[in-house]
């Protein structure tokens, strides 16, 4: 059996699993930072222009729920947000929604996009004997085509 859920309601069953996550949640204010603790666990992170929420929460909502894109579910959750925890108004259209690990679990280093050149070796010093006969080479250069100008 298939149900078949319409965009608006998608948005009111998200909304209700998220008052689920943060039921009795606790908020800290740190700097220009309200953090959300549910239990020990930091689940959010609200500053005045973005919402950073914890990875479960993201891996709760998708195995849970299907959106075509997570464009429409970050817009979701920042309406979800701005009807909770109230934003500024500059900040309604623009309010960013961000994942990481909140919860302490260390993230798996970044692959770099371009690998790191190797750094070349430094160049050898000539010694004198090496100079010397570099600029009589020269010499003998310059010597050779004053003559040749004079003759032609």
């Amino acid at each position: 059996m298939k149900i078949i859920i319409s965009e608006s309601q998608s948005d009111s069953i998200l909304h209700n699993m998220l008052d689920e996550i943060f039921d009795g949640h606790i908020m800290k204010f740190e700097k220009d930072y309200r953090n959300f603790y549910v239990g020990d666990k930091l689940l959010m992170i609200l500053s005045p222009t973005t919402a950073t929420l914890d990875k479960t929460i993201l891996k709760k909502l998708t195995e849970n729920l299907f959106f075509e894109s997570m464009k429409d579910l970050r817009d979701g959750i920042r309406d979800w947000v701005n009807d909770n925890f109230g934003v500024r108004k500059t900040a309604e259209k623009f309010m960013g929604v961000n994942f990481s690990n909140l919860i302490g679990a260390e993230e798996p280093p970044k692959e770099r996009k371009n690998p790191v050149r190797e750094k070349l070796p430094p160049k050898e010093k000539k010694s004198k004997e090496q100079i010397e006969r570099e600029r009589q080479g020269y010499l003998d250069f310059l010597k050779h085509r004053r003559d040749f100008e004079k003759n032609n």
